[in-house]
């Protein structure tokens, strides 16, 4: 097998070297996008090369063609591979938790702000069939637009906005999308019905956002990715295992955020049970998804990861409904984006060694 670099993805970047038996990942390293991380990246690529002797011949990268290392690893004049966003999300997890090359397949939940899918397709809260190899798309989240493309990460009322213009018809009848008269919603409407700077995407992350939003307990700009769900998440851990009438069934392979979202506005209770609610609510509902697909297919293992997975309270609710099953969830890798090198270089020598 042929020593492989593994670049990893743009936001919280790692790098992972892949020789023989062994994966050396490298430290954090950040955002690719910033200028001064970019030098630093490069620096660190030179050296621990060169600590470990390592000549790459064989360069993998995310799927996504817009990022900055992926564009790099088309300047390096190597055979470059591409994987996958949440298949190297799910691959990590299973080769940290020592699964077989010959272990067959597993059902995965990979749920974080965004990744590059299949055709181009924007994923963030997916169902697979994985193994080491190949993944297969199963359901998740429905596409909702993300208005205003980046800067939906950065302002949680852009994907509350976005959610009820797909779901809820009768949206500003809500007290709680009164904040959305604030801003100047209608120009963002108009350029979510045109196509304008508003990309679909299966986004859990988005989901959080704008239930976040609704709740009104994170700022309208955010400091950093995943504020907003960890607002929402402290919000509700000040109560547990709240009785309520809120569900996220499924519409085929999909969850139904449509039923979700009418539950949840007609509901009254205190921010806090509303927050545990939709905690409560998207767990059963990926369970149900994950427990269909795995019973079809007599699967008896289930991974999970992707930066949702982070969340202790989606994590508990997703492990109380699948209890049954095998259950994997990262723990010396990150669940986001820093561990998606390793999962990479798993995948690549997986393949490198289906050729030997």
């Amino acid at each position: 097998m042929p020593p492989i670099l593994c670049l990893g993805a743009d936001l919280k970047n790692t790098f992972c070297l892949v020789r023989g038996e062994q994966a050396v990942v490298s430290q954090h390293l950040g955002d690719l996008s910033d200028d001064g991380i970019q030098a630093q990246w490069r620096e660190a690529l030179r050296l621990i090369q060169s600590i470990y002797d390592f000549t790459p011949e064989r360069i993998v990268c995310d799927a996504h063609p817009g990022y900055v290392s992926s564009q790099w690893a088309s300047e390096m004049r190597l055979p470059t591979e591409t994987v996958l966003h949440h298949h190297a999300h799910a691959a990590a997890c299973l080769a940290e938790h020592g699964w077989p090359l010959d272990g067959g397949e597993v059902i995965a939940l990979t749920v974080d702000g965004i990744g590059m899918g299949e055709n181009g397709a924007l994923w963030g809260g997916e169902c697979l069939r994985v193994n080491y190899r190949e993944c297969e798309h199963l359901g998740g989240l429905p596409a909702v637009a993300l208005p205003g493309g980046d800067l939906a990460a950065k302002q949680p009322w852009r994907n509350l906005l976005a959610q009820c213009l797909r779901f809820v018809p009768d949206w500003q009848d809500y007290p709680e999308t009164a904040g959305l008269q604030q801003q100047n919603w209608s120009v963002l409407a108009r350029a979510i019905e045109r196509g304008v700077n508003s990309p679909l995407a299966s986004s859990c992350g988005r989901l959080f956002d704008a239930v976040a939003a609704a709740l009104r307990c994170a700022p309208a700009s955010l400091s950093y990715e995943g504020e907003a769900a960890c607002a929402l998440e402290a919000l509700a851990s000040q109560c547990a295992n709240v009785e309520h009438p809120v569900t996220m069934p499924l519409n085929g392979a999909q969850l139904d955020v449509a039923v979700f979202w009418r539950q949840w506005l007609n509901w009254q209770a205190t921010p806090a049970q509303r927050a545990w609610a939709f905690h409560d609510a998207l767990a059963c509902g990926f369970a149900t998804l994950m427990r269909q697909q795995a019973t079809a297919r007599g699967i008896t293992t289930l991974v999970f990861s992707g930066g949702v997975i982070h969340n202790r309270l989606l994590r508990a609710r997703l492990a109380f409904y699948l209890s049954d099953f095998k259950l994997l969830f990262p723990q010396r890798l990150p669940a986001g984006d820093g561990g998606l090198s390793f999962g990479q270089g798993v995948i690549a020598a997986a393949r490198a060694l289906s050729e030997v």
